[in-house]
C-alpha cells in the first residue's frame, strides 16, 4: 500500500494477509489523503481516498424501503403496515459527507399518515433510546424508521377485519373507509 497526501507519496508499506498498514509521521494538511493498493508488480489494485470536508450545512435524506421486485426501493405503500429507512447524510457544501459530524437530527412526518418506530446511527456505544425522534449522527449518518398509518388499499372488506381485529384501538393503524375521506370508528 502507498499512501499520497495532496498527490505526494508519503512512503509505502507491505500489508499481510487480513493485515493492515500504518503511516507515522505524516503530518496533517487539508486536501486529498489516497491508499493505494498493489500487487506483486506495482499494478494499482484498488484506491480509496478521503477529501477535506468544510462545515457541515446540509442534509440528504435517502429513502430505503422493501419491495419484493429488487429487495430495495423508494416508496411505501399505503396499507397501514408498510415501514421503510429514512437515511440521513450530514454533507458539506460541496455535497461531500461530513464524518465527523455528530449533530443531533430529529425526524417527524412532514406530510401524509406515517409515524417514526425507532432511530438509529450504527454507533455501538451510543445509549440514546431507540425509541425516540432524535438521533445524534454517527460518522456523519443517522437512520430513522418510519411507517404508514392509514390502510388506503385494501378492500372494504379487509378494512372492516382489521377493524375488528384491531388490538389498539387505532392508536397506531387508522383504516380509511373505501366509500368516504373519513376516518372508520
Amino acid at each position: 500500500v502507498e499512501l499520497y497526501l495532496n498527490g505526494k507519496s508519503m512512503g509505502s508499506a507491505n500489508v499481510t494477509w487480513f493485515g493492515w498498514a500504518e503511516f507515522h509521521n505524516v503530518a496533517y494538511a487539508d486536501g486529498n489523503l489516497t491508499a493505494a493498493a498493489m500487487d506483486g508488480s506495482g499494478s494499482v489494485l484498488a484506491t480509496h481516498s478521503r477529501l477535506t470536508t468544510s462545515t457541515a450545512t446540509q442534509l440528504r435524506l435517502d429513502v430505503d424501503v422493501p419491495s419484493t421486485m429488487t429487495g430495495t426501493g423508494t416508496a411505501l405503500m399505503l396499507d397501514g403496515q408498510d415501514a421503510g429507512m429514512v437515511r440521513v447524510s450530514v454533507l458539506d457544501a460541496q455535497g461531500r459527507l461530513v464524518n465527523l459530524a455528530s449533530h443531533n437530527i430529529t425526524f417527524s412526518i412532514a406530510s401524509g399518515p406515517g409515524r417514526v418506530l425507532g432511530v438509529g446511527n450504527g454507533d455501538p456505544t451510543c445509549h440514546e433510546h431507540n425509541q425516540y425522534t432524535w438521533r445524534s449522527a454517527y460518522h456523519g449518518l443517522a437512520r430513522a424508521i418510519i411507517q404508514v398509518t392509514e390502510n388506503h388499499v385494501g378492500s372494504e372488506q379487509e378494512r372492516q377485519r382489521l377493524l375488528q381485529v384491531d388490538s389498539d384501538m387505532e392508536k397506531r393503524t387508522q383504516i380509511i373507509s373505501s366509500g368516504n375521506s373519513n376516518m372508520a370508528a
